[in-house]
């Protein structure tokens, strides 16, 4: 993995680097090839957009278990009829205004606790309240404690576990997208070497023909060979003129094709005087066909993708197991409570 950062790094900050180099215009190497193809990519940029959806959908998870404050205010009013001349009103009378603010968490190991105040005022005609307007306030402590079904934080980060899963994938995605972009293009800068080497040999071939033809033309004119021979070297050179056709027009598609990759598109980069680097292979770094199955096998994003899959699948079927689990959960609530208010003295109506 960190293999496979190091090239993001690399891909990232390269341009910024030729960008500041001197290098000749008409020469285009393999790595700034490289690098110019994943930069203009969109389809790259697409599935790069896909690693800050699921950092954000990480986040979200994580916010799961932040602790939040919750606050909330309500009143309320009552007007019903007496049924008791005591009261000495026609209509009892009661508004209450309330408030409440409380912290909530809930914990990795399934554990949910909050933590609340709420006030009451009220206000009543009642003769025989002695506390009119009177104050309650309550403080509450309320935890919960799942023991079977939704216990330890092997559950309860499920969620949180598999959408980072998901973000390695989108990772490893980008970097295979990335890999096999990479592969195209350096498959289409060789085939350019290639055509190009090609195109010279056809050249420099043509270019013997037309010496031959030069000389037995001259030798004809000597007397020295019969026209056959000329006529034979005419055929030669027109055979080396389709050649060197039919070379170039290989080359041509092939500056073409690593033109698509590159995103060029009404440029004149790829000119007449373009050039490629050529290339020399070292024996000695080229691995053996064991090293390589393994080389493969540790490194190919494709690959450690679905490793990455197996190991979601693991915590979904480890979810669902618990699940299974009856529900068994210790609750506890702690609370105080006070009562204040106006004393109001009582007055009986006298019948």
């Amino acid at each position: 993995m960190l293999r496979h950062f190091f090239v993001l790094v690399v891909l990232f900050f390269a341009p910024a680097l030729v960008a500041g180099a001197e290098r000749d215009a008409s020469l285009l190497t393999l790595r700034e090839a490289l690098v110019l193809g994943v930069e203009r990519n969109l389809d790259l940029r697409i599935t790069a957009q896909d690693i800050a959806i699921s950092a954000a959908e990480v986040e979200a998870e994580e916010a799961f278990f932040d602790m939040a404050l919750v606050f909330g205010a309500n009143t309320r009013g009552e007007r019903i009829p007496s049924i008791s001349t005591l009261e000495g009103e026609e209509y009892s009378r009661q508004r209450t205004y309330a408030g409440n603010v409380g912290l909530t968490k809930r914990f990795r190991t399934g554990l949910e606790g909050s933590l609340s105040l709420e006030s009451l005022r009220q206000t009543s005609n009642n003769r025989f309240v002695t506390l009119n307007p009177n104050y309650r306030s309550f403080l509450v402590l309320d935890i919960t404690q799942p023991l079977l079904r939704d216990f330890g934080s092997d559950v309860t980060t499920t969620d949180l576990r598999v959408a980072e899963q998901r973000r390695r994938q989108a990772s490893l995605g980008f970097l295979d997208d990335a890999r096999i972009l990479a592969n195209r293009i350096e498959q289409a800068y060789v085939e350019i070497v290639r055509s190009y080497g090609v195109l010279e040999m056809r050249i420099n071939s043509r270019e013997l023909a037309r010496e031959l033809l030069d000389g037995n033309r001259k030798k004809f004119d000597a007397g020295i060979i019969p026209i056959s021979e000329v006529q034979e070297a005419q055929t030669a050179v027109a055979a080396r003129d389709e050649e060197v056709y039919f070379a170039r027009q290989q080359a041509e598609v092939a500056v073409n094709n690593l033109q698509d990759l590159l995103e060029i598109d009404g440029e004149n980069l790829l000119d007449d005087q373009f050039r490629t680097e050529g290339f020399t292979i070292d024996e000695a770094l080229v691995p053996q066909r064991e090293e390589a199955l393994l080389l493969s096998l540790d490194n190919r994003p494709d690959l450690e993708t679905q490793r990455v899959e197996l190991e979601v699948r693991d915590i979904r079927v480890a979810f669902a197991r618990n699940q299974k689990l009856p529900r068994l959960d210790l609750d506890g609530t702690l609370g105080s409570n006070g009562l204040s208010g106006e004393p109001q003295r009582l007055s009986l109506i006298h019948i």
